[in-house]
């Protein structure tokens, strides 16, 4: 073994010292799976419908469509992360992509751009560009209207989550959706005490499956 490959075997070896030593959400959650909690066992078949809120740059909706062959609308504000997701998926009729992020209501509003983040609740540091926002009960008008359970839908929005989940629980729409994935945010004084009130809210329809908070949870309805 040549001297950059022991190099190389050394960082690993460090890495998974650190990572197995490591406390807190974040590393339990790296260490019981990772990404792959994400993706693996969710109740999802070939003809169902998939709500990617924050599709980023698609990883999620491109594993879920290898796995599963599922129908996916991808949902993306962010004007360089929604050229991404044209070329990556314009070609796969399975995927509907709409520029546009989700909120409690539609119109138009200011995100900070920070890297791979953004934030229509703080500003980040960054650039800042309007963008469009669709309100989450036009959106289930707009995208499933005829099917009415969505197998999974995918919450990462940089703070919007609290909003688009009050709203659905208000209108009975959590009620249409199978599984949730949720990435909650620390983005104000309220938000440890909003989360703890969505859990208890969501509790009544879902279970709980795993639960590294702020970094992702699972809900899987109970029927």
């Amino acid at each position: 073994m040549g001297l950059g490959q022991r190099l190389s075997a050394g960082l690993d070896w460090y890495r998974g010292w650190r990572m197995a030593r490591s406390t807190g959400p974040l590393a339990n959650f790296h260490r019981n799976g990772g990404n792959r909690l994400l993706v693996e066992n969710l109740p999802v078949t070939s003809d169902e419908l998939v709500f990617d809120v924050g599709g980023f740059h698609g990883d999620w909706t491109a594993e879920l469509q290898s796995r599963y062959g599922c129908r996916s609308v991808v949902f993306e504000p962010v004007p360089e992360f929604q050229r991404i997701l044209s070329g990556r998926f314009a070609k796969n009729q399975r995927v509907q992509l709409v520029d546009a992020g989700l909120d409690s209501h539609t119109g138009r509003t200011s995100l900070w751009l920070a890297g791979d983040g953004s934030s229509v609740l703080r500003a980040t540091g960054g650039a800042s560009v309007k963008v469009d926002m669709l309100g989450v009960a036009e959106a289930f008008v707009s995208f499933a209207d005829t099917q009415p359970i969505v197998a999974c839908m995918k919450l990462n929005v940089e703070g919007a989550e609290y909003a688009v989940l009050e709203t659905m629980l208000a209108a009975g729409l959590a009620g249409r959706v199978k599984c949730f994935l949720i990435q909650f945010h620390e983005v104000a004084t309220t938000s440890r005490s909003r989360r703890f009130e969505l859990q208890r809210r969501l509790s009544t329809s879902h279970r709980c499956d795993f639960d590294y908070p702020f970094v992702w949870e699972k809900w899987t309805a109970r029927i």
